[in-house]
């Protein structure tokens, strides 16, 4: 199983991705979060192996969250979305 956590500020966005994911075979969307200024306590308990980040969001954007995800957590995979 795939553990997959979006972050995305545009609600229908994040809800449709989020939708995808459960709907697809051997994928789990374990968190969904509407920015990324808990980012790192998000990651801890959401447990991803991948991230669905979008990159113009409010408090944190997404280059920095990536930057701190890197940092403290260098195994997961972030997919960039624009």
């Amino acid at each position: 199983m795939i553990r997959i956590v979006i972050y995305d500020d545009n609600k229908q966005r994040r809800d449709s991705l989020e939708a995808l994911v459960q709907l697809t075979e051997n994928m789990q969307c374990t968190g969904s979060y509407p920015d990324c200024s808990n980012v790192l306590r998000d990651m801890v308990q959401s447990k991803p192996d991948v991230v669905l980040m979008d990159i113009e969001m409010p408090e944190v954007n997404g280059i920095e969250a990536v930057k701190r995800i890197r940092d403290k957590f260098p195994e997961v995979k972030i997919l960039m979305e624009t």
